[in-house]
């Protein structure tokens, strides 16, 4: 019988799972590495350790073993003896790909100008993660698009044979494969092999949904280990027979749900792990709510105070402004007036990236600095906006004002006094730059001078 369990949409998950291996391991901090933990991220697994120093009081124990689902690697040999990825090659490194798909772009069309060569490489290259992530073969790729459309797509596809035929040949040169390849390799040798030899300890899949199919397959092995448990991310256990039907592939539900059909398990026979319910069943209730599937929304109409009690938005709150930046500015006060409450911590959520950004500048006022889970785009930090700048005073069709930008940057300082640079700089502005444009760039300019 496979394991599989769920933790409640209003519990904060990592908490949770730390508070019930904990408790499973009697407290002692000896036990917890007996067992071998997945998670669906780095950063999950960074907030898992965090979780358990919360959890233990900071006392001193021996954590898990965790591993990102996302990142499986060759490493992960050490947890079966009958792991063998036997003649797989190794995957190739990002810099090399990169490198390889831009001269395979700039020598199918010499004209094209090298920087779009490379932007066209990297697209390339997340179209290779996404096709071999998925599983999909290129052979599909003829028979996408429909027939009125089938004139342009042959263009595409002319020059998609980069990857389709160019490619292929080039990895096996190179005596590698592309990372999402080996990865789905390296997933399904562990899954073999533990099936043909289970882990003589506890292994746990935690806050994956099975989007991924080789993931998926892996979570169906873990599940049906010996001392395997699957435990799903705030699996709506109560939603109706109808409205479960109704879940599409628009649906947060509905990753899990394939996964679940293809284990052969029904939601209503999850149950929750390690008994932890619901702390507020309003606020569930509300959400289940809100996410019911498009198909069924009919029975909003017939909702009553019993159904959604007010304690369900008791804590809600709506604030109209005027300006993007008292948005960001209000948003940064809540934000600082968590930390004034020991223990606890509070998370934006937002598509909006320059929303993101205010609230962080806004934040620095305090001297917080924000962790970004997006990350930190390279042309906002200082080196990155100087990489660009070089850039742009580089490029054949580079302005006056490209080149008086690059030499007033910070740190270009050519080895020399900041204030002489700045003087010489100065100098040259009005003697050459000053006054009609240069038409040849860089090499104009020189003459100029």
């Amino acid at each position: 019988m496979k394991k599989v369990f769920t933790i409640p949409p209003d519990l904060c998950f990592v908490t949770t799972l730390a508070q019930g291996l904990w408790q499973r391991a009697g407290e002692d901090p000896l036990k917890l590495a007996d067992m071998t933990l997945f998670l669906p991220t780095r950063r999950s697994c960074r907030h898992l350790r965090d979780a358990f120093l919360r959890v233990t009081g900071a006392k001193a124990a021996l954590l898990p073993r965790m591993r990102p689902l996302g990142d499986i690697d060759d490493d992960e040999m050490e947890f079966s003896s009958a792991f063998d990825l036997g003649d797989v090659p190794p995957a190739i490194s990002p810099l090399r790909r990169q490198m390889l798909l831009t001269k395979l772009i700039h020598g199918k069309d010499s004209a094209l100008p090298l920087d779009l060569a490379a932007s066209l490489a990297a697209s390339l290259a997340l179209f290779l993660d996404q096709m071999q992530t998925e599983e999909k073969s290129f052979d599909d790729l003829e028979n996408l698009v429909p027939l009125e459309c089938a004139a342009h797509w042959q263009e595409t596809l002319e020059f998609l044979e980069i990857i389709t035929q160019n490619w292929p040949i080039i990895l096996k040169e190179e005596g590698c494969l592309d990372p999402a390849q080996h990865r789905n390799l390296v997933m399904k040798a562990l899954g073999e092999a533990w099936q043909k030899e289970p882990p003589a300890h506890p292994v746990i899949a935690a806050g994956s949904t099975g989007s991924v199919p080789a993931v998926g397959k892996l979570l169906d092995v873990i599940a049906a280990l010996p001392q395997g448990e699957v435990i799903l991310p705030a699996l709506d256990v109560s939603l109706d027979e109808e409205a479960w039907q109704e879940v599409d592939e628009t649906h947060p539900q509905y990753t899990m749900k394939k996964w679940l059909e293809r284990a052969s398990v029904l939601p209503k026979d999850v149950p929750l792990w390690e008994g932890f319910s619901s702390q507020n069943l309003a606020k569930v209730r509300l959400l289940r709510e809100v996410m019911r599937p498009a198909g069924v929304t009919e029975r909003w109409r017939d909702l009553t105070s019993k159904d959604l009690p007010k304690e369900a938005t008791k804590d809600f709150e709506k604030i109209e402004l005027d300006h993007h930046r008292e948005e960001a500015d209000v948003i940064a006060l809540r934000l600082r007036g968590v930390l004034e409450e020991e223990g606890q911590t509070a998370a934006l959520v937002t598509p909006d990236r320059a929303l993101a950004r205010r609230v962080m500048e806004s934040l620095k006022r305090w001297g917080i600095e924000a962790n970004d889970s997006a990350g930190q785009s390279l042309a906002h930090e200082p080196l990155g906006h100087f990489l660009m700048a070089i850039l742009a005073a580089a490029s054949p069709l580079a302005s006056p004002v490209d080149f008086l930008a690059l030499l007033k940057h910070p740190l270009m300082t050519y080895g020399q006094d900041r204030a002489a640079v700045l003087l010489m700089t100065r100098r040259a502005e009005m003697l050459v730059w000053r006054g009609v444009r240069p038409a040849g760039g860089l090499a104009q300019a020189a003459r100029l001078a």
